[in-house]
């Protein structure tokens, strides 16, 4: 992230921690379409996106005036919409089985799918597991470092680097086995 994009955060911030609502509203109008692509892939349905971002956003309300280093919004922010789509994952964990079973015995329509490399890696992104799904898009959607990724996730840097690069074999092998070569 750009300085100037941090610095713009960090008064925003002290203008929120001061009951500014408008600068709330800016905050959110900054930071909403980041967080909801990052929730869209961990949970990959739209609609949870939105959920778990909603829910995000009204612990940032209630957590915000505790935040003592305004530096740390971005990651603080990030592991709060990690764990909210974590908590729709496992909420909906029975129910993406129950819905499996049913399109196995179901006879699927003949809808071709979608084409181009960019759905292809869109295709494999989803069948990894949501570990290697959060890594990977902390990483390379989000941009963040190794460090801030273990703040994040709340856990040693050591794992999150070999969390990493499990992920992207994974990925890899996916790519492979279904379109050959990469």
């Amino acid at each position: 992230m750009e300085n100037s994009d941090s610095l713009r955060d960090d008064l925003l911030l002290a203008r929120c921690q001061a009951g500014d609502d408008r600068a709330f509203e800016e905050l959110v109008g900054r930071w909403q379409q980041p967080l909801l692509n990052y929730a869209w892939r961990l949970t990959g349905h739209r609609a949870a996106a939105q959920d778990a971002v909603q829910e995000t956003w009204l612990v940032v309300i209630r957590g915000l005036v505790t935040l003592r280093d305004v530096a740390r919004f971005r990651p603080w922010l990030f592991q709060i919409a990690s764990h909210k789509c974590a908590d729709h994952c496992r909420r909906n964990h029975r129910a993406d089985r129950y819905t499996e079973a049913l399109r196995l015995e179901t006879p699927a329509a003949e809808t071709p799918p979608p084409h181009g490399r960019r759905a292809d890696i869109d295709a494999a992104f989803a069948r990894l597991s949501p570990e290697s799904r959060t890594v990977l898009a902390l990483r390379y959607l989000q941009d963040f470092s190794l460090e801030e990724m273990a703040e994040i996730l709340s856990l040693p840097a050591g794992t999150v680097k070999s969390r990493l690069f499990h992920a992207r074999q994974q990925l890899k092998q996916i790519m492979e086995k279904d379109y050959g070569p990469v």
